[in-house]
């Protein structure tokens, strides 16, 4: 059995940011300053909004095939190669493409199973949601939100985005909530493993906590 290579408060600040972004969905939104990137965030969100409200996938007997949709749905939106590569950070230009490819796979699914289980889990008990601002600068995006909660509580939650070279589609490589970056999160975690143990280590680490969450 090896030790938990998540830290408990890591761990639930990692729910934390998929919680908080995915009950967002379900919320109406005040608008305040519309680009591209925020345009699509909205689009992403109609989406995962259809999904949930589907009457055609209510019942335990269809819930894998909701997940199937809302996993398409963040595939559309999530550059997880790009997530994963700035997880990795400076390890990343040390592994062959192999490894990089199998990092990739294994992070990613990961990810999603997290992603997945909040978004049929988490419904929140947000008030609402403010569309506060949106910056660009050449081919990246910085979106901010804030969420409101019943208590009137607020959390800002930051997108950082990438466009292709057209700028015509883009897509999120981070995810901010209350100044705490996902992939700095992982990073740092990342980076002590790699530093006291080997990529193996790594990869068998996160598939233990892959097969915690399945389970």
């Amino acid at each position: 059995m090896h030790p938990n290579p998540y830290p408990s408060s890591l761990r639930d600040r990692f729910k934390s940011v998929f919680s908080l972004t995915i009950v967002m969905v379900l919320l109406p939104s005040t608008l305040v300053m519309a680009g591209l990137p925020m345009d699509q965030i909205r689009e992403t969100t109609e989406k995962l909004v259809a999904i949930l409200e589907d009457p055609d996938l209510e019942g335990v007997e269809k819930l894998s095939q909701k997940r199937e949709q809302i996993e398409k749905t963040a595939d559309e939106r999530i550059d997880w190669y790009g997530l994963c590569q700035r997880c990795l950070g400076r390890h990343w230009r040390k592994r062959t493409a192999g490894e990089k490819k199998l990092f990739v796979a294994t992070l990613t699914r990961f990810v999603k199973t997290n992603y997945t289980d909040l978004i049929v889990d988490n419904f929140g008990n947000l008030k609402d949601i403010v569309y506060q601002d949106e910056s660009q600068e050449g081919s990246y995006a910085l979106v901010k939100i804030k969420l409101v909660t019943k208590a009137n509580l607020e959390t800002p939650i930051f997108y950082r985005m990438k466009s292709n070279p057209n700028g015509t589609d883009w897509v999120i490589i981070d995810i901010v909530i209350e100044g705490a970056s996902l992939v700095k999160i992982y990073r740092t975690q990342f980076d002590n493993i790699l530093r006291n143990g080997s990529f193996e280590d790594l990869i068998e680490k996160i598939n233990d906590k892959t097969a915690d969450a399945i389970l």
